[in-house]
Order: structure tokens, then C-alpha cells, then sequence
């Protein structure tokens, strides 16, 4: 007896530290754990103790094993589709509560609170009713696997007992197997309670997966070419792209962009402007055609290289969460304080940001909304400046900006384009007039080409857009005065 003791409050220690290592083999599946399922590979000890003590009631404990490794290997899968839709439902109810409280004010605006409601009712309602269908299996199944663990207990009883009075089997020996049994169940118990926290645990692990094996549509060539410095000439050749297959959004664009050289892109909204910008940075692959930069097809150079001497500034401009410092010093690692100040003097933005509670270590809320959007474009800006990149692309960069910040800006951008291929999008064209050529779009094909001047003489599309510019400021200006 007293060796069973011993014996027990050792394997008992053992048990509480395997809680924290260990590996949980449930279901053909073993797997290492940081915390739960720790103490089944004692448990594996333990059953070994049992046949060393008495292999025949040993035998006896094992009865229900095959029929527990039945039920789970039917259980685990339903489980996991069960928890899979569970999940996919919460994330479809995160997504509408963030839209309703992102838009709060539109729907206060519009009065749609009663139809945001309706709208997120069964949403919610499929929540619930598939974290009930789960509950409701676990909640079942469980508590029969942890009667059918008893059974061999019960039987080890009841025939030990027997043997014990018909004098075949010592006290000293049922009390140690009674207490190795002990130890054994409680394991085991663990065990399959862990089948539902690994159920909830693969599931959410498959969401995340198939993110991570998403495989990237852009990536290096096996053998990149390193430019370094771009010089900055571009060219467009046949170009064809489409974000969805046969419906193509640049049609033949073919353009030739010397170093140095500033171009104004023009057309009505969805003409393609933007998604030119996309390809040249190459955030996307063209289908057809080709894009180089200094002679080299971008899909041919080093991604590294090309990305870190392109700067963008985007009509919405994202600012994270942090001091103006770091927004503004995340262009470049390792910029000094006196880099990002005299950035920000370039950029008019240095004004602004000295007379903010903290100057440069103000922190600005998520995306910025703690400021204007003319204070975010300047802080925008002063990113790019401090960039100092090679190409800089202007997208409607001066659309959230008053017009003496505007004037301030353009005078900026004369002095930061001057020596670097510049690419600007503008819907006002009096922003452009500093441009050395325009590029007029529709329709993602390229209709027109050439300076300002010639572009107004041949009275083409370029001229019906600036007329119909002229004449909505007329109409401004007649509203105003009176």
C-alpha cells in the first residue's frame, strides 16, 4: 500500500507540471500543446504502470477505448464544421456592426437606424443558432464519453472486489491500481474536452490559413534585376488590364515618360487615371503589353527596389495610429527629426503641427480623424518629401486643401518635381497647367496627348473639359455674388 502511495502523489506531481508541455494524440492527430492536452502523454505513462501491475485488469479499464476513439473520430468532424460556420457567422455579424458604427453618421443622417436594425436581425439570429447547434452537440456528447471512461472502472471494481474476497488479489495491490485508475481517468477526461477546444481551435486556424497560402499574384522574378538608382523613364507599351477576367479597364494604353518629365493624367471618374498609377507602381500585373522603367520590364526588377523609390500621395491620404513624428518618419527607417521637420517645412505642414497640443509628439487617433483632411494631406506630404523618391505620383493630392494651402502645396510640388519623373492626377485642371505634357483618358483608352496649350487649340475632349469647368465656376461665382 504504501508503495502504491508513493506512487501516486509522484505521478500526481508529474501530472500538474505535464498540464503546461506535453502532446495530446486525440483522433490519430497528435500535435504538440502550449497549454491544454498537457497530461495525456502521462496518461500514456500511467497505462503502462497499470499492465506492469496487473495486466489483466488493465485490460479491463481498456473495454471502452475502442468505442471512445469511435464516438470522437465521428465527433471531431462535425464538430469542426459546426464550429467553421459558427465562426464564418460571427465574422459576417462583425462585419455589419462595424459598418453600422464606421457610418453612424449616415444613418443617423438618413434616419436608418430601424432598417440597420432589421438588417443585422438575422445576422445575429444565425449566430445564434449556430453556436446553439454547437453547444448542443458538445454539450451531448461529452458527458457520454466521460460515462463511458467510468465503465471500465466500474468493471475493474467490481471484478478486483471479487478477487480481493476469493483471496487471488492482495488489498495493498487494488488500492494502487485504484489510485494509478484515478490518475488515468482525470487525463483522460481532459482528453476529450480538448476535442471541442481543438474543434474551435482548427476552425479559426483555417480562416487564418487561408490567408497566409493565399499566393501573391505579384512577385519577383526568379532572377530580379536590382535598379538602384531609377532614373525615372517610363513607358507603357499595348498595355491591357482588367481587375475581373474579360472586362478589361485599360484598353491599349501605350505612353512614353522621360526621367525627370511631369504628366498630368485627365478624364472623367472610372477613366482609368488611377488604376495607370496601380500598374506603373506595379501593385498589379498587366494582362497584356508591357511596363518598363529605365529600359527594364517592371516585372523583371526587384520589387524592394522599385517600391522604395516610388512615392505616392493618395487623395485619402492613411495616417496610423501615433505621433505626427512617426507618421511622417515612416517614409524613411532611420530618418532624423531635423529630416522629418525640414520635410514637413517643405510640405507647409510644419505651422500646423508646432501649434497641435504636443507639436511633432501629438498622437493622432485611428486614420487620422483627430485632424482636417488638409492637415492629413500636409502630413501626407511631408511623408513623400521625406521619401524623396524617384517617381512621385500625385493622386488628386490637393482635392482636401483650401486654396492658399492648395497654392502653397503646388508650389511644393513644383520644387519636389523638379529632376524626378512626376505623375499627377487632377480632376481640377488648373492644377496641371505646370505639367510638361497631358494625357487625356476615357474609358480606359487613351484619346489625347500633349501640352496644355495644344490640347485647348485642338478643341478636342481636354477642351470640353476645362469649358465645362470655366462655366461651373461662372455659375459659383453668380450664386456668391448674389
Amino acid at each position: 500500500i504504501g508503495i502504491g502511495l508513493v506512487a501516486m502523489l509522484t505521478f500526481h506531481v508529474f501530472v500538474n507540471i505535464g498540464m503546461t508541455i506535453g502532446v495530446m494524440p486525440v483522433t490519430g492527430l497528435p500535435l504538440p500543446f502550449l497549454s491544454s492536452g498537457g497530461s495525456s502523454l502521462l496518461a500514456n505513462l500511467v497505462a503502462i504502470g497499470l499492465l506492469l501491475l496487473n495486466w489483466q485488469l488493465a485490460l479491463l479499464v481498456f473495454i471502452p477505448g475502442p468505442v471512445i476513439v469511435l464516438v470522437l473520430r465521428r465527433l471531431f468532424p462535425k464538430l469542426r464544421r459546426l464550429y467553421t460556420r459558427f465562426l464564418r457567422a460571427r465574422s459576417r455579424m462583425g462585419t455589419a456592426v462595424n459598418d453600422s458604427l464606421s457610418g453612424v453618421r449616415v444613418v443617423k443622417a438618413f434616419g436608418r437606424e430601424e432598417f440597420e436594425i432589421s438588417r443585422f436581425r438575422p445576422i445575429n439570429e444565425d449566430v445564434r443558432s449556430s453556436h446553439w447547434s454547437t453547444l448542443r452537440l458538445a454539450t451531448g456528447a461529452f458527458p457520454l464519453l466521460g460515462l463511458l471512461t467510468q465503465v471500465g472502472g466500474l468493471t475493474v471494481w467490481a471484478v478486483a472486489g471479487w478477487q480481493v474476497v476469493g483471496g487471488t488479489l492482495t488489498l495493498g495491490t487494488l488500492v494502487s491500481f485504484i489510485g494509478f485508475l484515478a490518475l488515468l481517468y482525470e487525463p483522460l477526461k481532459q482528453m476529450t474536452g480538448v476535442v471541442d477546444w481543438w474543434s474551435s481551435a482548427m476552425s479559426s486556424a483555417q480562416r487564418i490559413f487561408e490567408i497566409i497560402d493565399t499566393q501573391p499574384e505579384v512577385v519577383d522574378a526568379p532572377v530580379p534585376v536590382s535598379i538602384r538608382p531609377l532614373q525615372g523613364a517610363v513607358s507603357l507599351r499595348d498595355v491591357v488590364f482588367s481587375y475581373e477576367a474579360n472586362r478589361p479597364v485599360l484598353h491599349d494604353i501605350s505612353l512614353n515618360i522621360a526621367a525627370g518629365e511631369m504628366i498630368g493624367l485627365v478624364g472623367h471618374t472610372g477613366a482609368g487615371k488611377s488604376t495607370l498609377t496601380n500598374i506603373i507602381t506595379r501593385l498589379y500585373d498587366v494582362d497584356e503589353g508591357e511596363v518598363s522603367i529605365d529600359g527594364v520590364n517592371i516585372k523583371r526588377v526587384l520589387l524592394a527596389d522599385l517600391r522604395a523609390q516610388v512615392g505616392i500621395i493618395l487623395q485619402e491620404p492613411f495616417l496610423f495610429h501615433g505621433t505626427v513624428l512617426e507618421n511622417v518618419g515612416y517614409a524613411r527607417e532611420g530618418a532624423t527629426e531635423s529630416d522629418i521637420i525640414r520635410a514637413a517645412r517643405t510640405a507647409y505642414a510644419h505651422d500646423f503641427i508646432v501649434s497641435l497640443p504636443a507639436g511633432y509628439d501629438t498622437i493622432i487617433g485611428p486614420k487620422g480623424h483627430d485632424l482636417s483632411g488638409g492637415e492629413r494631406q500636409r502630413i501626407s506630404f511631408a511623408r513623400a518629401v521625406l521619401r524623396n523618391p524617384r517617381i512621385l505620383i500625385l493622386d488628386e493630392a490637393t482635392s482636401s486643401l483650401d486654396s492658399e494651402t492648395e497654392q502653397q502645396i503646388q508650389a511644393a510640388v513644383e520644387h519636389l518635381a523638379r529632376d524626378r519623373t512626376t505623375i499627377a492626377i487632377a480632376h481640377r485642371l488648373s492644377t496641371l497647367r505646370s505639367a510638361d505634357r497631358l494625357v487625356v483618358l476615357e474609358r480606359g483608352r487613351k484619346v489625347e496627348e500633349g501640352t496644355h496649350a495644344e490640347l485647348m487649340n485642338a478643341r478636342g475632349v481636354f477642351y470640353r473639359h476645362a469649358e465645362k469647368q470655366r462655366e461651373a465656376l461662372k455659375v459659383i461665382g453668380i450664386g456668391e455674388s448674389r
